[in-house]
């Protein structure tokens, strides 16, 4: 037991590790902290909201997944949206950690600048497969 939870001063006895209600992740706005790179994020809500999209992430590679053998534009075009939006998310999260910490919002490019590069790539590699299709399709006579 710490001395904050021996004292009775704490918000939560049965989680002594929260401060207040802005540390508490039950009483979060997750609209607002996904969506809004303004503000602030302390920890326990920021590690929170992590794991949640984590588990998004998750889903849309196993939706991906099933759906690559029977319609693979459709699980590109979902894990394409599905992927964007999660990335965004988890950057204004990020940026609205950033700021509770004290340090620069630019940190986050960090993260961010290898992933759109990334995703231009990938982009750029998929606007080439129709020529390839077309190829194949000529070349086996069809």
């Amino acid at each position: 037991m710490t001395d904050r939870a021996a004292d009775g001063n704490v918000y939560d006895p049965e989680h002594p590790w929260l401060k207040d209600a802005k540390d508490d992740p039950s009483r979060a706005n997750w609209l607002h902290e996904f969506g809004d790179p303004t503000g602030t994020t302390r920890q326990p809500v920021f590690l929170r909201g992590q794991m949640m999209l984590a588990l998004v992430r998750g889903g849309i590679f196993i939706a991906t997944m099933f759906l690559v053998g029977s319609n693979p534009w459709l699980a590109a075009g979902i894990a394409f949206a599905g992927l964007g939006l999660v990335l965004v998310a988890s950057l204004c999260q990020h940026v609205r950690r950033l700021n509770d910490s004290g340090r620069p919002a630019f940190l986050a490019a960090i993260i961010a600048i290898p992933m759109l590069l990334s995703v231009g790539l990938g982009v750029m590699g998929l606007t080439s497969v129709p020529e390839k299709l077309e190829q194949a399709q000529a070349a086996s006579g069809k």
